[in-house]
C-alpha cells in the first residue's frame, strides 16, 4: 500500500461542491510519472490551496472560489491511474495550458481540515508550501499515521 498528497485547486464558482470526482487525484500531462506507482487500496489526503489561477473561457475569466489552505479530505485510491483521452485543456489567464488527463478514482473516507502549518509540524518541514512538482508526492507509512491521527 502506497501514501499520498495530492494538491488540488479550489473549484470554479461555476462548478457545483458536490461532485463525484472532487476529491481524486489528478494528473496534468507531462507530471505522469509521478503517479505510476498509484494502485487501488492506497490512501490520499487531499490538500486544497489557497488560491489558483482563473480559468480563461472564451474572452471570460472564471474566478475560483476561496481555497481552504489545508488537508480538506483523506480518501482510499479505487482506480490505478487512468489516461483519458478527451480531456479538453484548461486554459489559465496567463495563457497556461493544462490538460488533467491522468486520474486514479479515489472513495472519500473523510472530509475535514489539518491547516498547513499543522502539516509542516507534522512532516518536521517548516518551509513546507504545498507547492508539489505536479501536485503529488509520497508520503511514508510514519508521515501518514501521523497526519491521520491529527485529522481524524
Amino acid at each position: 500500500m502506497n501514501y499520498w498528497l495530492t494538491i488540488h485547486w479550489p473549484l470554479r464558482v461555476d462548478e457545483r461542491i458536490n461532485v463525484a470526482w472532487r476529491n481524486w487525484i489528478f494528473l496534468a500531462e507531462g507530471w505522469e510519472a509521478s503517479g505510476q506507482r498509484i494502485q487501488p487500496d492506497d490512501r490520499v489526503f487531499i490538500y486544497e490551496t489557497e488560491s489558483a489561477p482563473r480559468v480563461r473561457e472564451g474572452t471570460s475569466l472564471i474566478e475560483r472560489r476561496p481555497g481552504r489552505k489545508g488537508i480538506v479530505a483523506l480518501a482510499t485510491v479505487t482506480t490505478p491511474l487512468e489516461y483519458e483521452c478527451n480531456i479538453n485543456p484548461e486554459i489559465l489567464e496567463d495563457g497556461r495550458e493544462r490538460r488533467w488527463s491522468y486520474r486514479a478514482r479515489t472513495h472519500t473516507d473523510q472530509e475535514g481540515r489539518l491547516s498547513l502549518v499543522e502539516l509542516r509540524n507534522l512532516l518536521h518541514k517548516p518551509g513546507f508550501s504545498a507547492r508539489v512538482p505536479g501536485g503529488l508526492m509520497g508520503l511514508r507509512e510514519f508521515q501518514f499515521n501521523r497526519i491521520l491521527l491529527r485529522f481524524i
